[in-house]
């Protein structure tokens, strides 16, 4: 005699013949941030430049470049604050499909994103630094220079092509090109201010009249 299965078993049963399908791990979603973020390769060159900055006294006797460590730390900082709007910016809620922009939330975050902006192609500036000595020196200042360089542009680059993201969801493709276009042109500007004038990020703040004068007497001058 056979025992028919209860109806609890059979609720209970998986349906064999139904695919189930399992949400992705944990480990698999951060991987993919990882991925869309970049942070795989800023990881590899900051790295890389930490090894290089480190074993230059043992390639040359010569010292300096110390102020490669805060540098790299300043062109850092936009990336640092694009993941933070990133994150907070695939939190906010979506209304039929569409993503509602939360500006009292990202709109700080994207001033005091694109007041560090500056620091990370400010980098290449750097070469002017670059010191004549021996043969070996000159390659291997060179080489440290340019990929602190590269490592620099990585950052800003990659930064801006995150806090696109939210302009592109919201405004559009033009409005999110106009965006590139217009914080290119600002870091330019800031590229200028520091290495020729000699201003820092903090000066907005400290000297706000004095740094839009010096912007509005270079215009003019144009």
């Amino acid at each position: 005699m056979f025992l028919s299965p209860s109806p609890d078993a059979e609720r209970h049963e998986p349906d064999r013949g139904r695919r189930t399908s399992y949400p992705p791990s944990m480990a698999r979603a951060i991987h993919r941030i990882f991925v869309a973020d970049g942070i795989y390769g800023i990881i590899l060159l900051v790295v890389l430049d930490s090894t290089l900055v480190m074993v230059r006294p043992r390639a040359t006797p010569i010292p300096g470049y110390d102020f490669i460590w805060l540098n790299l730390a300043l062109a850092a900082v936009p990336y640092g604050i694009s993941l933070c709007a990133d994150a907070l910016f695939r939190c906010m809620p979506r209304r039929g499909g569409r993503i509602r922009f939360r500006g009292p939330l990202l709109l700080p975050l994207f001033a005091l994103w694109l007041l560090f902006l500056p620091n990370a192609p400010y980098v290449l500036t750097d070469f002017i630094h670059l010191e004549h000595g021996t043969s070996l020196q000159i390659v291997y200042d060179t080489l440290m220079l340019g990929t602190y360089t590269v490592t620099g542009y990585a950052l800003g680059a990659v930064s801006l092509a995150i806090m696109k993201r939210p302009v592109l969801a919201c405004f559009g493709r033009r409005a999110s090109r106009l965006f590139i276009i217009t914080c290119c042109f600002l870091a330019v500007i800031g590229v200028y201010l520091g290495r020729v004038q000699h201003y820092n990020s903090w000066d907005v703040f400290s000297r706000a009249l004095e740094v839009l004068g010096t912007i509005l007497q270079r215009l003019v001058h144009l």
